[in-house]
């Protein structure tokens, strides 16, 4: 099952996952062209920091947020989005685009004023995410890629 793709263990800093090839490419070609990338999730913030490192992706990041450890601070993924947008300095609405993969990415991207693009090959049902409002939903990370690419502006 896919929901089995991610298992860490933080007490021993072990994590077993599949990366889905095309990734790194994706985002050093985005960032080749200029663009500014954010993690917005709804995990824990360290646990966000600690995988992204464990897959030499950090690097690709300007802001890496996540929820708080206490669901007061940053307990839903518009919170999130909007935190991550403020570490920017963007304004909501500001051309920033959310990539997501569940029907929580997509509305809270909409929640901010933000257009929202699914990915279908992470952890959605099927529908879920045309049903949550995504502009677009990608089958594979090549689509993905040519769709942002094809729409991105190089600097």
């Amino acid at each position: 099952r896919r929901h089995t793709r991610f298992k860490c263990d933080w007490s021993s800093d072990v994590c077993s996952s599949d990366l889905y090839p095309g990734i790194p490419e994706l985002l050093k070609a985005l960032r080749d062209r200029g663009a500014r990338l954010a993690v917005a999730t709804s995990k824990v913030e360290y646990a966000a920091v600690r995988i992204l490192e464990h897959f030499d992706l950090a690097t690709y990041f300007d802001v890496i947020v996540g929820a708080g450890t206490d669901e007061s601070v940053r307990g839903t993924k518009g919170l999130v989005v909007s935190h991550a947008l403020d570490v920017l300095n963007l304004p909501q609405g500001s051309g920033a685009v959310m990539v997501g993969d569940r029907e929580h990415d997509i509305r809270g991207a909409h929640e901010n004023d933000l257009p929202a693009i699914g990915v279908a090959y992470g952890y959605s049902h099927p529908g879920e995410l045309v049903e949550a409002g995504a502009m677009f939903v990608a089958q594979t990370v090549a689509d993905l890629s040519s769709f942002l690419l094809a729409t991105s502006q190089p600097s």
